[in-house]
């Protein structure tokens, strides 16, 4: 429609600021509603314990570069 902004994508509001993940450069981190969960070097250890800390959700999880980081 016109003069409406198109809706923003719902991961883009859920990730944390780059401040917060430049502190996990190089490991795994599982994240829901802008805060971090879990994070480490093993994928499998870091979703589980992402899922038990909020049941029924579906935390979102990226693997954080270890070079410089920007979040658009």
């Amino acid at each position: 429609m016109p003069g409406r902004s198109p809706p923003r994508h719902k991961h883009r509001t859920n990730v944390p600021p780059a401040k917060v993940l430049g502190r996990y450069r190089g490991q795994w981190v599982a994240f829901y509603d802008r805060k971090v969960l879990a994070a480490g070097e093993n994928l499998r250890e870091v979703v589980d314990e992402a899922k038990a800390a909020v049941p029924g959700k579906d935390p979102t999880v990226m693997k954080v570069p270890t070079g410089e980081l920007y979040v658009l």
